[in-house]
């Protein structure tokens, strides 16, 4: 893609010039292009020098022990603290094939009357390799 730039009305067609005056990758691009200073193209509101002089006087605290109390005023209330749950919403889920909730104890798969030590062991697997594969990322 290609924007056009105008450095005299500190436009671009992308948007972001214009936008908050700061030059985009595309106005820089077209300054370093004909060697000229970056410093010129930011507004003074960024220069450190006006952020120092802007804070150079120390602000006065105000008194508040002199202020009048307004009697038929709007009362303003402290703000209701609701606890919002903690943790992951709880979901009623329903197993596979039925309409019946799954219940919350897990069946020992590892018993050796259940059959399922096969089905155990490569859900292991299946599982440590996700654990790498999540790991490597």
């Amino acid at each position: 893609m290609q924007f056009t730039v105008d450095l005299n009305l500190q436009h671009c067609e992308c948007g972001r010039f214009s936008r908050n005056g700061i030059p985009c990758d595309h106005a820089l691009s077209v300054i370093q292009y004909l060697q000229q200073p970056i410093h010129s193209y930011i507004p003074s509101v960024f220069w450190i020098s006006i952020w120092k002089k802007t804070f150079l006087q120390n602000l006065k605290p105000i008194s508040i022990d002199n202020l009048p109390i307004l009697e038929n005023g709007p009362t303003i209330d402290p703000p209701t603290n609701k606890q919002k749950p903690r943790g992951r919403l709880k979901i009623n889920r329903f197993q596979h094939g039925s309409q019946q909730k799954a219940s919350k104890a897990q069946p020992n798969i590892n018993s050796p009357d259940s059959g399922n030590q096969q089905k155990c062991h490569e859900k292991m697997q299946r599982n440590l390799l996700i654990e790498v594969l999540q790991n490597i990322r």
